[in-house]
């Protein structure tokens, strides 16, 4: 896959394309950088006819890089030779374009100035003919790139910018201008104005890339944005007005993805302040009332487990918890408890009418999770609410941390959530359970997970206390993906600023999984044939797709040394 930036000189295409690499390799991608830039003394197709042209007219003169750099300023005035040359070179760079998209089709390139970067500006001093010109254009998909941005700007500034290298006159300026975006509404690339800070205009890339994948929708690119807890729907309305046509939603499937996202409650919350069609926000409304009353009844079910907790001396610590998640709690909570007391606390639970998770799912007739016929007394489940006990997380048929869950609720504290009193994680050890009961239990990140991170990150964590915490208990590369998955996410939905912590997290582990994934595959959960896959994933669309949260992570785990088996039975 090839990403094209071009447009007039001047309007920021180096800028703009070494920007996009390097936030795109922060977030895990190989993505490669390519100048394409004008070269008279190898033209890499056509040479071979340039050398027969030259051979054939005994008369024409050598080229003058010089000489043919005042012909395209406009300070000379172009002979036959310079005019056949021009032509020799355009054609040179379609054909080379072409050559580029082919080799690159199974990786990501970004290519700074392609071949309108020469064609334009020659057409406007009369080098090209129009019959090239317009044959150029006529190729239509077949020169394109596969995401393709023209950037313009005000032609005063593109001409400061310039002046003297690039431009002789504000009339050429407004030439290239007129014919890039003649060149963009003729092969459907979008033109993004660059007249604002660079974080702006990277932000708008961002959006344009988005929109050109294959893969995109804009019910899952809405829902990534209203479904996040921390967004400022007032300081973003604009913002979003702009980004989507409220009118043509599918509001039934952002809907029906949310509920299996966990994430309801925050999307119709925000979705209340938008202007959406009068009918829709009816519905949407009772939607969210219908919300907020069955979170009402599901607090009232979590004081009774919590209580009953207490009254038998469970030893327990709620995690996915912390604010505002909790507040936000969807269909079901997850529990760690201390494997011994799980037989007492199934009892006790009973007593007050919960039924374990599986019959009640064969009562309603329901798909059954797989999990959940793996591991039948893990749940349990009263007025359409479940909650999971976790002595351990499961991956395949190994059961990790199992030893560990009494020594991890050794520092379980006190915390007062929606007026219940209940004992919950530290924010160091939340982040590594979520993170490890998400993907090798769920084999996916969703939403859900990635907006309790996120705001995870938000808090002061102790960073040298959760490297020490991932490699008391040999999970260290199970961070890697969770950085990976918020780094391309937050790229193209959230644009947080990334907070020191994360930063900070991502030194210690990015490189090292990246430079030496084999000897960390011998000490942790996730397989080799995992790390292959997500070391291997070279294009963006790959990634777009293997970030997407019902792309399943992790299928089968894989143990490379049959001493590791044991430890994690």
């Amino acid at each position: 896959m090839i990403i094209v930036i071009d447009g007039p000189d001047g309007s920021g295409k180096t800028t703009i394309s070494r920007q996009l690499q390097k936030e795109l390799k922060y977030a895990g991608i190989n993505v490669g950088y390519m100048k394409f830039e004008l070269n008279i003394e190898n033209l890499l197709i056509s040479g071979f006819m340039y050398k027969l042209f030259k051979k054939f007219f005994k008369t024409y003169k050598e080229v003058h890089k010089k000489e043919y750099g005042n012909v395209l300023l406009g300070k000379k005035e172009a002979s036959v030779g310079y005019y056949v040359l021009s032509n020799f070179i355009i054609v040179d760079k379609a054909l080379t374009s072409i050559f580029i998209k082919l080799k690159n089709k199974r990786k990501t390139l970004i290519v700074d100035a392609y071949l309108y970067d020469n064609l334009v500006p020659f057409y406007c001093r009369g080098l090209v003919s129009k019959r090239i010109y317009e044959t150029i254009i006529s190729l239509g998909n077949i020169i394109r790139g596969d995401i393709e941005i023209i950037l313009d700007g005000p032609s005063k500034k593109l001409f400061e910018r310039r002046k003297g290298i690039d431009y002789d006159s504000i009339e050429f300026v407004e030439c290239n201008r007129r014919h890039f975006k003649d060149i963009a509404q003729r092969l459907n690339s979008p033109i993004i104005y660059v007249d604002s800070p660079i974080n702006m205009t990277i932000k708008k890339v961002h959006n344009v890339i988005l929109k050109q994948l294959p893969e995109y929708n804009q019910e899952e690119h809405l829902l990534h944005i209203l479904s996040d807890p921390f967004l400022d729907i007032d300081g973003r309305k604009d913002e979003l007005l702009s980004l989507f046509d409220f009118q043509k939603i599918d509001w039934d499937k952002v809907i029906s993805i949310a509920e299996k996202q966990k994430i309801l409650l925050p999307l119709l919350r925000n979705v209340m302040s938008l202007p959406v069609d009068e009918k829709i926000k009816y519905k949407l409304e009772s939607d969210l009332n219908k919300v907020l009353k069955l979170r009402h009844k599901r607090l009232e079910l979590i004081k009774e487990v919590v209580d009953v907790f207490n009254e038998n001396n469970i030893n327990y610590a709620i995690f996915k918890s912390l604010p505002p998640f909790f507040s936000e709690l969807d269909s079901d909570l997850d529990i760690l408890i201390d494997p011994d007391d799980i037989p007492r606390a199934i009892d006790a639970l009973k007593r007050e009418s919960w039924v374990p998770t599986v019959v009640a799912i064969k009562n309603n007739k329901r798909i059954i999770d797989p999990i959940i016929l793996l591991y039948p007394s893990v749940g349990l489940y009263k007025h359409g609410f479940e909650i999971d006990f976790h002595d351990f997380v499961p991956w395949g048929n190994f059961r990790i941390l199992r030893n560990e869950i009494k020594d991890i609720l050794e520092y379980k504290k006190k915390e007062i959530m929606s007026g219940i009193e209940m004992y919950v994680l530290p924010k160091e050890y939340e982040l590594v359970f979520v993170i490890a009961h998400a993907i090798c239990k769920h084999r996916r990140i969703n939403l859900w997970d990635i907006h309790t991170l996120r705001g995870l990150f938000k808090k002061k964590l102790n960073i040298k206390k959760v490297n020490y915490i991932l490699e008391k208990y040999n999970i260290k590369n199970l961070i890697n993906l969770f950085l990976y998955v918020y780094r391309i996410k937050n790229i193209f939905y959230w644009n947080d600023v990334i907070p020191k912590a994360f930063d900070e997290l991502e030194s210690l582990y990015t490189n090292y999984s990246r430079q030496d994934w084999r000897k960390v595959v011998v000490k942790s959960e996730l397989s080799l044939s995992t790390f292959k896959r997500l070391l291997s994933l070279v294009g963006l669309e790959d990634i777009y797709n293997f970030y997407r949260e019902f792309t399943p992570m992790v299928r089968k785990p894989k143990l490379l040394y049959a001493t590791y088996k044991n430890k994690w039975r």
